[in-house]
């Protein structure tokens, strides 16, 4: 009888034991409970979570009761970026407004991943406006008696590209108006325009000069 007691007793403690909860493990559950309400700003945070979370073992993750909670934040962080990919979508449609390359290569990254094709032709067509003025003045600057003299006064790039399925690239207009020194030292004036084409990389969101037809 007292063996049989003393069985039972090991196994109530080693129960007790699995169940128990250490800092880590606690921590993570913490971390689960603070996360609020979730946006398409909520992913470094919900990785950061979820990388605690990777970092237990077998036994400790067992413990974290409120796991489906975190796998819920996910789900709900999904939704928000996809609507807000959508309304970014909508957005750059059509826009002539300015944007730089930068700001749009912070839109590819976060939101490419969550745009259908058209959403990512318009995406890449404004990368290529982006791109265009800079294409125009790596094009002038070497051609220039000297290149640093180079003075960008105006540059436009007023309408927004069309895309062509065939040819998967898109002819972007782009006036620059610039001043350079001459080989006499003396500043001059000059305007090129015309049209810049670029083909259309969807692997790596990327887009690439082929030509132009600048006057």
């Amino acid at each position: 009888m007292k063996k049989v007691l003393v069985v039972v007793l090991c196994i109530l403690v080693s129960a007790l034991c699995s169940s128990c909860v250490n800092e880590k493990t606690q921590k993570v559950i913490d971390s689960i409970n603070s996360i609020g309400t979730v946006s398409e700003n909520s992913k470094d945070k919900l990785d950061n979570i979820k990388s605690q979370y990777d970092k237990l073992n077998k036994e400790e993750k067992e413990n974290v009761s409120n796991y489906k909670k975190l796998t819920t934040a996910y789900n709900k962080y999904e939704k928000a970026v996809k609507e807000a990919a959508a309304e970014k979508v909508d957005e750059l449609d059509d826009s002539t407004s300015s944007y730089s390359e930068d700001s749009i290569e912070s839109i590819i990254d976060k939101y490419s991943d969550y745009v259908d094709k058209n959403g990512k032709i318009v995406f890449l067509s404004q990368l290529a406006r982006a791109n265009a003025v800079e294409y125009v003045e790596n094009k002038i600057t070497p051609n220039l008696k000297s290149p640093d003299s180079f003075n960008l006064y105006e540059a436009a790039v007023p309408y927004y590209p069309i895309y062509d399925k065939k040819a998967n690239s898109c002819d972007v207009y782009v006036k620059v108006k610039y001043g350079a020194t001459n080989s006499f030292g003396a500043e001059i004036t000059s305007t090129v325009s015309g049209y810049v084409t670029f083909s259309f990389n969807f692997d790596n969101m990327s887009v690439s000069a082929i030509r132009d037809i600048l006057l």
